[in-house]
């Protein structure tokens, strides 16, 4: 295949993963790579596979750090399988710690947004502040905006 594993587990659609390649094709890729069984059986299944085992870069960079060298390999096998939740293939300990760096480095972390993180925070803040004055906001969908809650609470302006 001419794609990498990166690019496979950072895809968001069904439809861009069956650009990458084949149904077989992808899924016997990232199970060589990673040294794993996804145990997908459609397009769907596998897409969120992927995106089970992209969420869990962290876990896999615990589990090298702290599993690799603690039991004898079978144990850290199934103990890897337990924690990932995928069946761990790889015959030795050379392969087992390769296919979790390669699943630590290659899976995707959430962006963090500081305008997003803000607009959270003055939201609660706004829902807190208004409970204190005595007026209950419930935490509102994204249909009531803040604009329209201040023109019906609010106080009219002089002026």
């Amino acid at each position: 295949m001419d794609v990498s594993l990166q690019q496979i587990l950072q895809t968001a659609q069904i439809s861009d993963l069956k650009k990458l390649g084949t149904f077989l094709e992808v899924k016997r890729f990232v199970e060589t790579q990673l040294h794993l069984k996804l145990g997908a059986n459609g397009w769907s299944s596998l897409s969120l596979k992927l995106k089970r085992l992209s969420a869990l870069a962290e876990e896999g960079r615990e589990c090298e750090r702290v599993l690799i060298d603690a039991l004898p390999y079978p144990a850290v096998r199934n103990e890897v399988s337990k924690r990932i939740g995928f069946r761990m293939c790889a015959r030795n300990v050379a392969e087992l710690r390769g296919a979790l760096s390669l699943l630590s480095k290659c899976a995707v972390r959430p962006a963090f947004d500081p305008y997003e993180r803000f607009e959270k925070n003055k939201l609660k803040n706004f829902v807190s502040s208004s409970r204190l004055e005595g007026i209950d906001i419930p935490i509102f969908d994204e249909k009531a905006s803040l604009e329209k809650i201040l023109a019906k609470h609010g106080r009219p302006l002089n002026g």
